[in-house]
């Protein structure tokens, strides 16, 4: 038995929807044809890796915590790199909402003087941030605290040409 041929639906609503989805399914079947592979090789880790570490998951009123930021250089060669402020790593808190807490305002103090870390293959770089759960990383005398609750710790890297963030840590904040 032989494919019956199409023709147009007598209904005209039917015509209608047919006139419709004909093109749809054309455009869609051509623009199906036309996908291609990445010309770019895939990394499959992160060049330069950061991590975000807090002394304590848990922080109390009065009580320091120190988060470690460490940049590590997953390549076999030495890395420059170089930064147009004296921050090469920005630290940022988040409250469960996802809104930037601190530093308060996302303003960071970093003179615009350039800046360069060379990080051997393989090494390590750490630079430390106190809080003490107010709005202010370091802040003497003490910035007011923010409310008890949950908080995200995340770190980014902007260099020239290159930029990574670091997974985000939650730090709980009590009274």
């Amino acid at each position: 038995m032989s494919p019956r041929p199409w023709y147009p639906p007598s209904d005209p609503s039917r015509r209608r929807l047919a006139r419709l989805l004909l093109p749809t399914a054309l455009v869609t079947s051509a623009l199906g044809a036309c996908v291609e592979e990445p010309t770019i090789p895939a990394l499959r880790d992160q060049a330069i890796e950061l991590t975000v570490t807090p002394s304590s998951f848990v922080l109390r009123t009065g009580e320091i915590d120190t988060i470690t930021v460490t940049i590590t250089n997953r390549l076999a060669e030495q890395v420059r790199l170089v930064f147009p402020t004296t921050c090469p790593v920005r630290l940022a808190i988040r409250d469960a909402d996802a809104r930037l807490r601190v530093p308060e305002g996302g303003v960071y103090d970093c003179p615009a003087i350039q800046s360069q870390l060379l990080i051997p293959p393989g090494g390590a770089i750490t630079e430390e941030f106190y809080w003490t759960g107010g709005t202010q990383f370091d802040a003497l005398p003490p910035s007011p605290r923010l409310p008890a609750g949950r908080y995200y710790a995340s770190a980014r890297l902007e260099a020239a040409g290159y930029s990574t963030v670091g997974f985000a840590v939650l730090i709980t904040l009590v009274d």
